[in-house]
């Protein structure tokens, strides 16, 4: 938290910052006056530097300045930084509307470690890029946004008297976006914590709120039963739930809002704080895009219709435990691309970590194409493999753009049928249940790496 103006402001500031009437003008240059003497003190800082006590005499005109901070500051979420979502939401106000909860996103066969689709403040304060746009997407179920607001109260007097800081406050701000499947539904959790509230600040009223908005053509983004603004003076919200208040927010947009065969609808989540009286009054934050689906391919699974936030790249995760041969043939196809068939100098294979990803295909005739040349590539080096109980394994996947052509970069494997019916299976719980999809018509198709675990 980096707001730094001096308890008594110079003679020289108080002479620029300083007029004889309270016009928008003198706010304005007392507001600049704040600003030119930031320099890295917290209002924690500031409140003990501290030299006299406040004047009885009423202030000619007073001003609040309102700035956010979005420099990483190591600062953690204290008591809240490891609470769950369902721990959070249940002290953000819902009197009458139910406590906030979220659904799950996995499955039995889609390979997410636990936890993976949730996350704690202290998760997303470590992360540097949850400081600046969109924030920092831990999975394509959940993201977020994280920075620090800071007020300074300023009263100045006439001329001979000059200006003062007269109330200062810190806090920290968590924004935690959710989406989910079985709803196309988005979710924000808003946790403010790391308070430091000094004088005039605590009668401060703020009101706090996320808009949804819609974006490349799609209907509206609609609130929910949890809708803002919420407002409260900043003593009372430092003193909620023993320094950690927490808001709430959902939103729905509906399959009317979307377009395409698979019904697909964007929307962007921001924060927004209004201070009364301040100068500048409001905070806007930066935009957080997400996107629902309706595409048939997914609705007919069990994870329905939903949500995600596309920019998030995942991997799809193999284990040779469960998949045996299928996923040591990954394994080679990824990390010894010189032992794979067909043989090919210098062949490059997609798809690991750090690489370039794959690309889900739901067109037939592409997916049909792959086949026509990774079968017969199999039957050139296992021939007869159909009738010994194996089958033709290749990667790149067929289902992909990036599936097996006559360039020879590609591999292909004879595995036994359980083991290939095992990695069909991972593949297409991923495919599912993490919503990838494969819109050949509007070049929709998302991207994903694949790796191997033992």
């Amino acid at each position: 938290m980096a707001l730094v103006v001096p308890v008594a402001l110079s003679a020289a500031e108080s002479a620029n910052a300083t007029a004889p009437s309270p016009h928008p003008q003198s706010t304005r240059a007392v507001a600049d006056a704040a600003a030119r003497a930031v320099a890295g003190r917290t209002a924690r800082q500031i409140a003990a530097a501290d030299s006299g006590a406040a004047t009885s005499k009423r202030p000619d005109y007073s001003t609040t300045v309102l700035t956010v901070d979005n420099k990483p500051t190591g600062a953690l979420g204290g008591p809240a930084g490891s609470m769950t979502f369902d721990q959070l939401a249940a002290l953000a106000p819902h009197t009458g509307k139910g406590v906030p909860r979220h659904s799950s996103n996995a499955s039995a066969l889609s390979a997410v470690p636990a936890g993976q689709d949730d996350m704690t403040v202290d998760e997303c304060r470590k992360h540097d890029a949850a400081f600046s746009g969109q924030g920092w997407g831990k999975s394509r179920f959940v993201s977020c946004q994280a920075h620090g607001l800071h007020f300074l109260r300023i009263d100045c007097w006439f001329w001979d008297i000059g200006c003062r800081v007269t109330g200062a406050a810190d806090v920290d701000v968590t924004d935690i976006q959710y989406t989910q499947n079985v709803g196309r539904v988005a979710d924000v959790l808003q946790v403010f914590n790391n308070w430091f509230v000094w004088r005039k600040m605590n009668s401060q009223v703020m009101s706090s709120n996320v808009s949804c908005d819609a974006e490349r053509n799609s209907g509206a983004c609609q609130p929910g039963v949890f809708s803002g603004p919420y407002t409260a003076t900043l003593g009372e919200m430092s003193h909620e739930n023993g320094g950690t208040a927490s808001r709430f927010y959902d939103f729905t947009q509906p399959e009317s809002a979307g377009w395409g065969p698979d019904k697909l609808s964007y929307a962007s989540l921001s924060w927004h704080f209004k201070a009364d009286d301040a100068e500048p009054d409001h905070a806007d934050g930066p935009k957080s895009q997400f996107r629902c689906d309706s595409a048939t391919y997914i609705v007919n699974t069990n994870a329905s219709v939903g949500c995600v936030f596309p920019w998030v790249t995942e991997t799809m995760q193999f284990s040779v435990q469960q998949s045996k041969t299928a996923a040591q043939h990954l394994l080679t196809a990824l990390y010894h691309t010189d032992q794979t068939l067909p043989e090919k100098s210098g062949k490059v294979i997609p798809g690991k970590p750090g690489t370039s990803p794959l690309h889900r295909t739901t067109n037939a005739g592409l997916i049909d194409s792959h086949r026509d040349v990774a079968i017969p590539t199999c039957q050139f080096y296992w021939p007869g493999y159909p009738s010994k109980g194996l089958e033709c394994d290749e990667f790149p996947f067929a289902s992909t753009l990036e599936g097996a052509t006559l360039d020879d970069n590609f591999s292909v494997e004879a595995i036994p049928g359980a083991d290939n019916s095992s990695g069909g299976g991972i593949m297409n719980a991923f495919y599912s249940y993490r919503r990838i999809i494969g819109d050949d018509t509007d070049k929709v198709n998302d991207p994903f790496f694949v790796d191997v675990g033992f």
